[in-house]
């Protein structure tokens, strides 16, 4: 299973900056829509996700989700903007409870916002339901890294966070993968739901100090990239070539960390130049000539990919004959390697660790095989919904909103009841935003001494 092209758009187009042509004006984000078009995308909508969505009413069981569909078809009752209508459905969300449905505005919407408005200039990390600045991408420095947001132009984060969490794809309860969303694309969605205003009143507090207020200006997207690059090049080396799969081994305390950072063919390949395959039989070669006798897996931030490499990694890990899936695609029989490693395994997670990542978490888990540590994994442990040969992707005929919607549901594991959570770990650690700003990964120090103290 691949992420498909609507979904994996998002992890993309989030971050680009769009030109639009200087002569051509496609979109008008004041544009209203009648009340009557607005409820012919609504049936267009509910009709596409009832016939082709499988598994629509896992979480809510279809009567309750059917008096919803009731209740926002009804609020839909005066002209409003596409972006206001893509704030009624998208609540949908929290109902159908299922990571690979998606619903974006219009590519002419994001051209437009992409190009055109102005955004805050902060990365952000969410701890515990507070906000902080993580990254202050900006010439202004009133601000600094490891400020906690209390209110942004006079709405309060908690307010802020609920409006977008209540609006957040995940997969059943989880709340760490559409924390790990607006962790990452906060600037975005906050423009998707308050709009792009010229300028932010932000209230703040630094520790030991009182609370104070600051104007920010906002900035186009290629100005926060500017800035970014230029002040935190330390702390960009995520999407450096060769960097998707590497591994660390430290001969003297006979440990390895094996980071991958995705699944995915295509992504692995354009991003960082990277062959999955090639790089992760290499990287066992690496291990079993070392002849570590602890692994640290990183699979935190990856968003999952193509059903083949799971299948290739657990080879590297499990002992016994296995299964990827339990029911649906990948469900054969898999033999594991002959160099597979079989010393104590570490596995570190959080709420992007997604999709066919959290497939392979959830078949660790049900094979007993690894010690996790971060936070619950984004994607369910039980079963999913995904895409084969791209799903169902549909475009709203007024709005131009374009949902994804699976078609195809996978069981990963049957020992479990389904409790709409993700694989929880048996170590919960929470960096606090101070690691986060000096790269201080407290996370994996935990697991390597965790991994020395269990060798011994």
């Amino acid at each position: 299973m691949k992420l498909p092209k609507i979904l994996a758009a998002v992890l993309f187009m989030a971050a680009c900056t769009v030109k639009l042509p200087a002569q051509t004006n496609v979109y008008n984000p004041d544009r209203l829509f009648t009340a009557e078009e607005l409820k012919n995308d609504f049936r267009y909508l509910v009709d596409s996700l009832t016939k082709n969505h499988s598994g629509l009413y896992r979480y809510t069981p279809r009567p309750a989700f059917q008096r919803f569909i009731d209740s926002l078809y009804n609020s839909i009752n005066k002209p409003e903007t596409a972006m206001d209508f893509y704030n009624v459905i998208t609540l949908l969300n929290a109902k159908i409870c299922n990571g690979h449905t998606m619903f974006l505005p219009s590519d002419e919407a994001t051209a437009y916002y992409n190009s055109q408005c102005r955004f805050l200039p902060f990365y952000i990390k969410i701890i515990r339901g507070r906000l902080y600045v993580n990254m202050n991408c900006s010439s202004d420095t009133t601000i600094a890294e490891g400020a906690e947001i209390l209110s942004l132009n006079g709405t309060s984060t908690k307010n802020i966070l609920q409006y977008l969490m209540a609006r957040q794809i995940r997969d059943g309860f989880n709340t760490t993968y559409p924390a790990w969303i607006l962790d990452n694309y906060f600037k975005e969605y906050y423009g998707f739901s308050f709009g792009h205003p010229g300028a932010f009143s932000v209230s703040y507090r630094v520790p030991g100090w009182s609370v104070k207020t600051s104007t920010v200006r906002a900035l186009p997207k290629d100005s926060i990239k500017y800035y970014q690059a230029i002040k935190y090049a330390n702390r960009l080396t995520a999407n450096k070539v060769g960097k998707g799969i590497t591994l660390e081994v430290n001969k003297l305390q006979e440990c390895a960390i094996l980071t991958v950072k995705s699944c995915e063919n295509d992504m692995l390949q354009s991003v960082y130049r990277q062959n999955f395959k090639t790089s992760i039989d290499s990287a066992f070669v690496q291990i079993q000539h070392t002849k570590a006798k602890s692994l640290v897996l990183d699979l935190r931030d990856n968003q999952g990919g193509d059903f083949e490499n799971g299948q290739l990694l657990l080879s590297y890990l499990l002992g016994k004959p296995f299964q990827l899936l339990l029911q649906g695609d990948a469900t054969a029989v898999v033999q594991p390697l002959a160099n597979r490693f079989a010393g104590k395994l570490y596995v570190l997670v959080n709420g992007g660790s997604f999709s066919n990542t959290g497939i392979v978490c959830a078949r660790l888990a049900y094979y007993k095989r690894g010690v996790f540590i971060g936070e619950e994994t984004g994607g369910n442990n039980s079963y999913i919904s995904g895409f084969l040969n791209d799903g169902q992707s549909i475009t709203l005929p007024a709005t131009n909103i374009t949902c994804a919607t699976p078609n195809t549901s996978f069981l990963i594991r049957d020992d479990v009841p389904n409790k709409g959570h993700g694989t929880m770990p048996q170590y919960i650690v929470t960096p606090s935003i101070v690691d986060i700003i000096n790269n201080n990964d407290i996370v994996k120090k935990f697991a390597v001494r965790l991994a020395l103290k269990k060798g011994q």
